[in-house]
């Protein structure tokens, strides 16, 4: 195989170039979210330290930086939709299915991902430390 040959062909340079166009955006646009975060947790930490609503111990930045792992995932999830579509019928697995992940395998764990992230410990013992003991 002559890898120059296949360099030099133009289907191929346009393909590695709007790959590497779309993955640079992305990740561009991924570090912009992070480094909002981070700058936001710098000069404006009052924001993120507040409580989601009364009396409860959840602030803003949990659920900003849990959405931040989240965005994280969806960016990887269009990535791969985006980078394999090419390639869905030239390329198949050896079970003769298709090399990428199914929208349907990306549902289904994008919800089971959410669903780990809503409620991780469990529900919270409000009780004092001292009724809490006494168990």
């Amino acid at each position: 195989m002559d890898l120059q040959r296949i360099r030099d062909y133009p289907a191929f340079r346009q393909l590695a170039s709007e790959r590497t166009r779309f993955g640079a955006g992305m990740s561009l646009g991924m570090a912009g979210v992070y480094f909002t975060y981070i700058l936001t947790i710098a000069f404006w930490p009052q924001l993120l330290g507040r409580p989601l609503w009364s009396g409860t111990v959840i602030t803003w930045g949990v659920l900003i930086g849990v959405g931040l792992i989240a965005f994280g995932f969806v960016l990887t999830a269009v990535y791969v939709q985006r980078a394999n579509s090419p390639f869905r019928s030239s390329q198949p697995t050896s079970s003769g299915g298709s090399a990428m992940i199914s929208r349907r395998t990306c549902g289904v764990l994008f919800t089971t991902a959410c669903a780990l992230l809503s409620d991780p410990v469990g529900p919270i013992d409000r009780r004092p430390h001292s009724a809490r003991d006494r168990r």
